[in-house]
C-alpha cells in the first residue's frame, strides 16, 4: 500500500481557519496528521486524538446515523429495517459508552409513534 501523504490543499472551511487562527489551522491540518499510526511522536499523537474527540450529542448523532444507515442497506438487500434498526442500534449502544443505557429508552418509543 502506497504511504499517505499530507498535500496541501484548499477550502473554503481551510481558509476560514486560516483566516481565524495560522496556530490552530496548522495544529488542525499538519500537526496532528500521522497520529493513527502508533510508532509517531508523542505530541503528533495527543494531538490527532484530541481532534476525533466528540461530545455525547456527536456520539449518538454518529449512531444514529450509523444505525439508519445500516438500516437502508439491509432493507434494499432483505426488507425488514425496522427490526434490523432497533437490534444494530441496541447492539451498538450497549457496546458504546456507560451513558448510552439511558439513549436505549428512546428507540423503542419511535417504533411505537409509526
Amino acid at each position: 500500500m502506497a504511504d499517505l501523504v499530507n498535500e496541501f490543499s484548499w477550502s473554503r472551511s481551510r481558509d476560514a481557519t486560516f483566516q481565524d487562527c495560522r496556530r490552530k489551522y496548522y495544529l488542525h491540518y499538519y500537526g496532528s496528521w500521522g497520529g493513527w499510526d502508533a510508532a509517531v511522536a508523542p505530541d503528533v499523537r495527543r494531538l490527532y486524538i484530541l481532534k476525533q474527540l466528540a461530545s455525547r450529542q456527536m456520539w449518538a448523532g454518529r449512531i444514529v446515523h450509523d444505525a439508519i444507515e445500516m438500516a437502508l442497506h439491509i432493507y434494499q438487500l432483505h426488507g425488514l429495517a425496522e427490526m434490523h434498526f432497533f437490534f444494530f442500534t441496541a447492539v451498538t449502544m450497549m457496546i458504546g459508552p456507560p451513558f448510552s443505557k439511558s439513549l436505549l429508552k428512546i428507540v423503542p418509543r419511535t417504533f411505537d409513534e409509526q
